[in-house]
């Protein structure tokens, strides 16, 4: 699932060795006195001005063809404050890791608690279902970010290996990561990519993740092969593809920085 986004309609500037630049972030006032703070990026391979909200971090994002297209970037933002604040309102609210705070952990709800320590672990315990990080406070969320992204790793590898045996194929590389706008993706060249968050999802969604892109291996397209190829892998797909188009985008709340950029009045 791709995020929410905007572009006006410029032609695609030329290309060079460095494509990507930022130029840090800005606060854009409006008129009405409230105010968001924009992380502006050069990229000469863009066509047009694009915005977009990163959920994770609830920051907008303004992609620019290059530098001469900024002002026009800051007055398309005051043009489109509307969209940028339903787009904020519409967005979860993070849910910090922190103790006391409840996060899915393959589709279920989970509290964290935490205790003092020096070990680097996280164990699941069950009735109640919690989620222990043992260590001081203000190490949890990286302790317990590493940790699912670690389960994550552990599953998708299980599930990536398994399906493409299936098909008679194999893969480069497989990286799990914090992919910003995809859950997945496949290469030309056998690299996978997938986001570490498939892990909060139920296991159904992750398997079907992993299957869209095994199917990738064989078919780089969507093509009705394609999707016949995902039928293969995974029959009951349809459920995971609407968990996902109902509840995907609450996945980049867990973990979100709190004190992230937002509209303010």
């Amino acid at each position: 699932m791709r995020q929410a986004l905007l572009q006006t309609g410029h032609a695609q500037p030329k290309t060079s060795k460095k494509p990507k630049s930022h130029t840090g972030l800005q606060t854009v006032t409006f008129a009405d006195g409230g105010s968001v703070l924009v992380d502006i990026k050069i990229n000469r391979r863009a066509k047009r001005i694009i915005l977009r909200l990163d959920q994770e971090t609830r920051t907008v994002k303004a992609t620019c063809p290059a530098k001469k297209y900024i002002k026009e970037a800051i007055i398309f933002i005051h043009q489109r404050q509307g969209w940028i604040e339903q787009q904020l309102r519409d967005a979860p609210l993070p849910v910090p890791f922190a103790a006391g705070e409840t996060i899915i952990f393959q589709g279920k709800p989970y509290l964290i608690i935490s205790e003092p320590g020096r070990a680097c672990r996280v164990t699941v315990l069950q009735a109640p279902p919690r989620l222990l990080v043992i260590g001081r406070d203000e190490h949890i969320a990286r302790r317990l970010r590493d940790w699912l992204q670690r389960q994550a790793k552990i599953e998708i590898e299980k599930q990536a290996y398994d399906l493409a045996t299936r098909l008679g194929l194999s893969f480069s590389r497989l990286k799990v990561r914090n992919m910003k706008t995809r859950w997945g993706s496949c290469s030309s060249d056998g690299i996978l990519n997938f986001n570490w968050r498939l892990i909060l999802a139920p296991p159904y969604v992750l398997r079907y993740v992993v299957a869209h892109e095994i199917a990738h291996l064989r078919h780089l397209n969507h093509s009705p092969a394609f999707w016949r190829t995902v039928d293969e892998l995974d029959p009951h797909n349809q459920q995971a593809r609407d968990w996902i188009d109902k509840h995907g985008a609450n996945l980049w709340a867990y973990g979100a920085k709190t004190g992230s950029s937002s509209i303010t009045a």
